[in-house]
């Protein structure tokens, strides 16, 4: 039970998308963004009642036109046709930066995070100065797990602004993806001493001292977190996380009072995260039923919780009946996902070592986009294509492409 735990506290600690070489539980890391930097390439804000104006107005084929009126449409929530709009504005003059930037942006919205790295390359070679254009970059990378392209984006916004400390906890948010987790902490520990009142440097200190097994040193990094945004519901539910693990009773019971108390302000994922460690402590303190009714609870908020079929399979079993039935199934269906976690992972290391082999970026593709992350199966499978032409490459890209939303003839 405590290994399961574990496994909670760092899919919370690390909540991006695909940013993980191997472990699913970082496919989102909650290594956060920094804050946008002052930009000058964007276009002017447009307004929803404009819309008819700024239609008119493409009429002429004028790539400006076209990029108001895309940016128009993803302001009022029409983001699919604004892609497309600003799409058109960027291939008829490639030398708008204005347009590249707002389509990277509208683009990692709707998580076409493939489109956005190409825009956000476009913008950081026409305004090579812009540190946080070099930021959203790299994180953009990370996520389509391109990690020697992001450190070198994450580098030259260190290199522009060496003393930010936004930058460096990117830089780190690199590191932590790749394994590095030492790397990562010296460069959050600059971090820290240039701005002694960076939440993000302790928040994602605490990640990584979670990884290397020193509790202590984590909850003392996510109380200075706690102490500098004392409103962030996010870091106290990180803080119970922590408190659960503890062999200290008087800590596990003060993280179940805190964790029965949250509720408002939690998304759907940290609901499930809540009453999943809230099930695990319940087990813990052998109030089987008040478990399995939070581990339900949290297989109904996130269905794709592998380590939640787990405990919960476990606690039926013995009880015999349906409930054994069902145990067992649950069980059988964690089997299956462990074992596709698995060929996932080789399947990264295979890619990594050789990038050109297209059987395996096809593979880890479809896994990927079995699994719901399809941003980065488009990005697998679109080189897959290009390695490995043929009927079988394009259908699965051509099925990635239509779960998210996308036209498959103009990107195929």
């Amino acid at each position: 039970m405590r290994l399961f735990i574990t496994f909670a506290i760092i899919a919370l600690l690390i909540s991006v998308q695909g940013c993980s070489r191997f472990t699913p539980s970082r496919s989102n890391p909650s290594l956060p963004k920094s804050p946008p930097q002052p930009v000058e390439v964007t276009l002017p804000s447009q307004v929803a009642s404009d819309l008819p104006t700024l239609e008119a107005a493409t009429h002429s084929g004028d790539a400006k036109a076209l990029a108001r009126y895309g940016s128009a449409l993803a302001q009022s929530g029409r983001t699919k046709e604004g892609i497309g709009y600003l799409r058109r504005a960027v291939a008829r003059d490639p030398q708008l930066t204005a347009a590249w930037h707002n389509l990277a942006l509208v683009a990692e919205s709707e998580g076409w995070l493939d489109v956005a790295a190409n825009a956000y390359s476009k913008v950081v070679s026409a305004k090579p100065e812009l540190a946080g254009e070099w930021v959203k970059f790299g994180y953009t990378l990370i996520a389509l797990g391109r990690y020697a392209e992001a450190e070198t984006a994450f580098k030259k916004a260190v290199a522009l602004q060496p003393r930010s400390s936004e930058t460096l906890v990117a830089l780190a948010s690199l590191y932590y993806a790749d394994f590095h987790f030492d790397k990562a902490l010296d460069t959050l520990n600059l971090a820290k001493t240039l701005n002694p009142r960076s939440a993000a440097a302790f928040v994602n200190i605490a990640a990584i001292q979670l990884e290397r097994h020193k509790e202590d040193d984590a909850e003392n990094a996510i109380r200075s977190a706690i102490a500098l945004e004392p409103k962030s519901m996010r870091y106290r539910l990180i803080l119970c996380s922590i408190l659960s693990r503890s062999s200290n009773p008087e800590k596990r019971a003060e993280a179940f009072r805190e964790l029965q108390k949250m509720g408002d302000g939690l998304s759907p994922e940290q609901r499930a995260e809540t009453a999943s460690i809230l099930g695990i402590l319940a087990r813990e303190n052998h109030d089987i039923t008040l478990a399995i009714q939070y581990l339900r609870q949290s297989m109904e908020l996130d269905p794709s919780r592998a380590d939640t079929h787990l405990a919960l399979g476990r606690l039926l079993i013995p009880r015999g009946g349906a409930d054994t039935i069902e145990g067992r199934a649950l069980l059988k269906e964690y089997e299956v996902r462990q074992k596709r976690r698995d060929e996932e992972q080789k399947l990264r290391q295979r890619v990594e070592q050789y990038p050109n082999d297209g059987e395996a970026r096809l593979r880890l593709g479809i896994i990927l986009r079995e699994q719901g992350r399809t941003a980065r199966a488009v990005w697998e499978l679109q080189q897959a294509t290009r390695l490995l032409p043929g009927a079988s490459t394009h259908a699965a890209l051509a099925q990635a492409l239509q779960e998210q939303g996308r036209n498959e003839a103009t990107e195929l």
